[in-house]
């Protein structure tokens, strides 16, 4: 099938003279007219209509002056600086006593107050929600790896903190806040009357995990410091000691944290310790067995016996010192009367409490 070409008539000019106006006519200057006057109207709302938020920099050399708007710190709403009830240092500080209270949890979270960066934490307000959103580098201990552990507080009663990390949170926040990597201040308490050597308190529950490795990182400090330091041995027990002395009674169970407790007085320390680390596993060790190591480690034995006759009454006065300091886990570190550690950090706290002891 043949489909016929239709023809195509040139198109025609229609010449128009030039006017008063330029060769236009006046529906096109007509047009011309509404479009800047359009253009005109979003002009004005563009620069009358204020933003919902609108974050400014609160120093800003290079536009200071030209608008009132770059004075906000926390940015714009409804014609007014945002202004939240509390500042970036109190968030900073409520956020140091809820990370610190973490201690108090039984769980792998105790370990949160001594792994985390609080040179790091950063505090951003969130003026829709009226909270702060915290961030805290830290780190694990055991593979290095790093993580954020993040929380939000809220800007009028800051004491309402939400970790968004876990579930799992302080009951309550408490007193104590953390002042450097490793390192929390227990509120309220002086330094103490002894500034040289300084003095740093070992509470260990001898039956609670980790406790004897603790005392290995104790002796390392020793060695290091020499006589700057004066480490003593405060025996603590805890529930780890109850669960062997339901089975062997408290006497007996009590046994091994006297012969540690008056073991750390003599030279011969460390001997003893390497014997015991040798045959401790964890469970129940007899009267007759520390004997015996304490008898190959070259321990003067007329002093162990003196000392092992008052070691309860000396045991129970560090008692009261545990709960003076609030001491409920173990191994745990007191330095210097008012930093709290625990061994593995015990070495940032040393340089934290006196930084000239380097």
């Amino acid at each position: 099938m043949v489909t016929q070409k239709k023809q195509i008539k040139e198109p025609s000019v229609v010449i128009k003279p030039i006017g008063p106006a330029g060769g236009l006519d006046y529906i096109h200057l007509a047009l011309a007219a509404l479009v800047g006057l359009l253009v005109l109207i979003i002009l004005i709302i563009s620069y009358g209509k204020t933003p919902m938020i609108q974050p400014l920099q609160a120093n800003s050399s290079a536009l200071a002056g030209n608008s009132p708007r770059l004075n906000c710190t926390y940015g714009y709403l409804n014609g007014k600086c945002i202004a939240p009830e509390s500042n970036a240092s109190q968030i900073k500080s409520s956020a140091e006593r809820f990370l610190a209270s973490y201690n108090y949890i039984n769980s792998s979270l105790s370990l949160l107050p001594y792994i985390s960066n609080v040179t790091g934490m950063k505090e951003n307000y969130i003026p829709y929600a009226d909270e702060w959103y915290v961030s805290v580098p830290a780190k694990n201990p055991v593979s290095n790896a790093t993580f954020t552990f993040a929380m939000l507080v809220n800007d009028t009663d800051n004491s309402k903190i939400v970790p968004l990390i876990q579930t799992v949170a302080p009951a309550k926040t408490g007193s104590n806040y953390v002042v450097a990597s490793g390192v929390v201040q227990i509120a309220g308490q002086p330094e103490c009357r002894i500034s040289s050597p300084l003095q740093a308190y070992w509470f260990v529950d001898p039956y609670a995990s980790g406790s004897m490795l603790s005392f290995s990182d104790m002796l390392a400090l020793d060695k290091e410091y020499g006589n700057r330091i004066n480490s003593t041995v405060k025996i603590l027990y805890t529930q780890a000691s109850q669960r062997i002395s339901s089975e062997h009674g408290t006497n007996d169970t009590l046994a091994l944290g006297s012969y540690l407790f008056c073991a750390s007085a003599q030279p011969e320390f460390g001997n003893f310790l390497r014997r015991l680390s040798q045959n401790y596993t964890g469970a129940y060790v007899s009267g007759y067995s520390l004997y015996e190591m304490a008898l190959g480690s070259g321990i003067n034995m007329s002093a162990m016996g003196n000392c092992l006759s008052t070691a309860s009454e000396a045991i129970s006065r560090q008692g009261l010192l545990a709960q003076y300091y609030n001491i409920t886990s173990s191994p745990s570190v007191v330095t210097d009367c008012r930093y709290l550690s625990i061994p593995q950090t015990e070495n940032k706290t040393i340089r934290y409490a006196n930084s000239s002891i380097v």
